[in-house]
C-alpha cells in the first residue's frame, strides 16, 4: 500500500482538491521567491506555517529553518499536505489547532510565521485580531509573519461583468491549446474563480456575506459545469469547485477579505510593523492578492 492509499478518506479529500487547483489559490514559484526575499531569522530559524501549505513547509526546509512547524484544526489536513511536499519531512512538527487558540508552547519560540490565504479563512476583524495577538506571542521581537492573503480591490468589483469575460478569454485560450494545456487552464480557472467569488462578496467592514457567497458559488458552479462537464479533465479537477452548502453556512470558506488600510491598521494595533507589501499575480485582478511581512515589534 502506498502513501496516498493509506490515506484517510478525508485525507484522500483534501489532497484531491489541492492537486486540481493551481495559483491564485496556491503560490506561484514566484511568489514563493517572494517569501524567501522576506525570510529572517537566518539558517536555523524556528517556523510555523499556518495551514500546512505545501509549498512554504518545502521552502522552510530548504532554507535551514532548525524547526518546522505546520498548524491546522484539521487532522487530516497533516497527510495529505505531506503527500504534495517535495522535500523530507520527517522532521515537520504537526499542531492540530486553531489559529484563533493560543498554544502556550509555542509562546515566544518563533523567529517566523508563514501563511498562505490563512486568515482569510477567518472572520474580519475579530478573528484576525484574536489570531494576530496571538502570533505577537508567539514571535520573538524582531521576528515576522510573512503572509499572502486576499484584499478587497480599490475599485468595486462586479462578479457578474468579470465571470462574462473571464470565461470568454478563457474560451478563446482553449480553442487553441493541447489537451495537457487546456487541463492546466482549467485548474486555473477554477482557482481564480474561487478567489474571484470572495471579492465579490466582501462587505465594506471585510466580513464576507456568506449568503451572497453561496448565490455566487451557485451562479459559478453550474456555468462551468454546464459549458466543460463533458470535457475529459472535468471528471478529476470538478472536486476543487466551491461547495454552494459549505459557503452558506460558512464551512470551509473564506470569511475574512478587507481592505489593505484596514489590515494595515489591525496589524499596527497588535504589535506589528508592515516592512514590505506588494501586489502577486493579476487574477482575478491586480491587487487581489499581497503579499507582506510584518514585524513583531
Amino acid at each position: 500500500m502506498n502513501l496516498v492509499e493509506s490515506l484517510s478518506p478525508e485525507s484522500q479529500r483534501l489532497l484531491a482538491v489541492w492537486n486540481a487547483l493551481a495559483p491564485p489559490i496556491r503560490p506561484s514559484p514566484r511568489e514563493i521567491e517572494l517569501y524567501a526575499r522576506c525570510w529572517t531569522g537566518g539558517a536555523g530559524a524556528q517556523v510555523l506555517v499556518q495551514g500546512m501549505t505545501s509549498e512554504l513547509v518545502d521552502l522552510a526546509i530548504r532554507q535551514g529553518a532548525s524547526r518546522v512547524s505546520g498548524m491546522d484544526w484539521r487532522e487530516a489536513m497533516f497527510p495529505a499536505m505531506r503527500c504534495l511536499g517535495k522535500e523530507d519531512w520527517s522532521q515537520v512538527e504537526n499542531i492540530v489547532c486553531d489559529w484563533r487558540t493560543f498554544n502556550p508552547q509555542l509562546e515566544g519560540a518563533l523567529d517566523l510565521v508563514l501563511g498562505d490565504g490563512s486568515l482569510t479563512m477567518i472572520a474580519f476583524p475579530e478573528d484576525w485580531e484574536r489570531a494576530l495577538q496571538i502570533l505577537q506571542r508567539y514571535i520573538v521581537p524582531g521576528g515576522r509573519a510573512v503572509l499572502r492573503l486576499a484584499f478587497q480591490l480599490e475599485e468595486d468589483f462586479d462578479f457578474g461583468s468579470y465571470l462574462g469575460k473571464t470565461l470568454a478569454h478563457f474560451d478563446r485560450e482553449c480553442a487553441k491549446a493541447t489537451p495537457v494545456q487546456r487541463a492546466g487552464l482549467l485548474r486555473g480557472l477554477i482557482a481564480e474563480i474561487r478567489l474571484a467569488i470572495g471579492l465579490g462578496s466582501a462587505g465594506q467592514t471585510g466580513a464576507v456575506d456568506l449568503g451572497r457567497r453561496a448565490d455566487l458559488t451557485r451562479l459559478s458552479c453550474t456555468e462551468l459545469t454546464a459549458r466543460y462537464s463533458h470535457w475529459t479533465e472535468w471528471e478529476t479537477l470538478q472536486v476543487a469547485l466551491p461547495s454552494e452548502e459549505n459557503a452558506r453556512k460558512g464551512i470551509r470558506t473564506g470569511k475574512g477579505v478587507p481592505r489593505w488600510e484596514a489590515a494595515r491598521q489591525l496589524l499596527e494595533a497588535c504589535g506589528f510593523r508592515v516592512r514590505h507589501v506588494e501586489w502577486t499575480g493579476t487574477r482575478p485582478a491586480p491587487g487581489a492578492m499581497r503579499l507582506f511581512a510584518a514585524e513583531r515589534e
